[in-house]
């Protein structure tokens, strides 16, 4: 199997949450890994709803970036996508402004790897 670089890995799986697409609970090539988490939520009223999501890289790992998929529309917006406040995950949270009743989801993904 040929080697995959950290650069090159990272450009991978974040292309491939850009396309939408959902990892398994932990793939690896090499020395990374990625882990994701989902929240859900529903929803009764507007702007009372929102879904948080935070997954911690395994021990032995570091955090090398992130990102995150979740309901999406004109009723829902990205509340925030960034690492945790101790760099060792990434958190993710949508939030719903719509008037129907919808459930709210986010998946936050993060990107590892071994130290």
């Amino acid at each position: 199997m040929p080697k995959i670089n950290r650069l090159t890995l990272t450009a991978l799986v974040l292309t491939g949450l850009a396309a939408g697409a959902a990892p398994a609970a932990a793939d690896s090539a090499e020395h990374a890994v990625v882990v994701k988490h989902t929240a859900i939520a529903g929803s009764s009223r507007a702007g009372e709803t929102s879904a948080s999501a935070t997954v911690y890289c395994p021990e032995k790992t570091h955090l090398t970036g992130g990102g995150f998929d979740g309901s999406h529309g004109r009723d829902f917006s990205l509340l925030y996508s960034r690492p945790t406040e101790d760099g060792k995950g990434w958190t993710a949270a949508i939030g719903y402004h719509g008037t129907a009743k919808e459930t709210v989801s986010v998946t936050a993904y993060a990107v590892c790897e071994s130290e």
